[in-house]
Order: C-alpha cells, then sequence, then structure tokens
C-alpha cells in the first residue's frame, strides 16, 4: 500500500510540475494527501526499508521543489537518513542493496 501511495504521489507531483493554476493547485493538493498517508503507513515499516525510504525520498524532493520549502526537504531527508542507517542492520538481507541505493538518492539530494 505504501509504494501504491508512493506511485500516486508521484503521479500528482509531475501533474503540480507541469501544470498551473487550478489543476496545478489540485495537483499539489492531491500529491499531499497520497504522500502523507503513505508517509504515515511506511512508519509500520523498518527506518531502512526501501519502499518506506523511496516515499521519503519522493515526498522530500516535492517539498524541495513544489512546495518551496528547502528546509523542510533537507531536515526530512536527513532524519531519513539517520533513521535508516541506526538500522540498516535490521533490514531483510535482500532488501540492503536497494535500501542502499536510495540512500545514495538520498545523500546527494541533501548536498
Amino acid at each position: 500500500m505504501v509504494y501504491f501511495l508512493k506511485v500516486q504521489g508521484d503521479y500528482f507531483r509531475y501533474v503540480a510540475e507541469v501544470s498551473t493554476g487550478e489543476r496545478h493547485e489540485k495537483g499539489i493538493e492531491r500529491c499531499l494527501k497520497q504522500y502523507n498517508e503513505g508517509i504515515e503507513l511506511a512508519e509500520q515499516l523498518q527506518p531502512g526499508d526501501p519502499t518506506r525510504l523511496s516515499i521519503q525520498l519522493n515526498f522530500s524532493i516535492f517539498c524541495f521543489e513544489c512546495l518551496d520549502e528547502q528546509d523542510q526537504a533537507i531536515e526530512m531527508a536527513n532524519q531519513a537518513i539517520e533513521e535508516a542507517e541506526e538500522h540498516m542492520d535490521t533490514v531483510d538481507k535482500s532488501k540492503q542493496s536497494e535500501s542502499a541505493t536510495v540512500l545514495q538518492f538520498l545523500r546527494e539530494n541533501v548536498t
């Protein structure tokens, strides 16, 4: 479900990025709704889970680029990185490579 909400949020983020006026505002509104629901559900996953990290990454990009909330986006990404690094030993071995890749994207976006 977290992945599904992330994909929906991504779609509405793209709508918001390429539209203007009412469509832009509705894209932002729907994007926020999907990402917020996904982030809430992702709390049930391990901090280093790649699905959880992916929605945190994409939501921070949305905050940075669409909402002009750069400080919040960086803080959110840093928090995701810190939590994941503290708990990487609890991530299923089959998911560790994917988690490491998403963590690298988070780090790159912060810098």
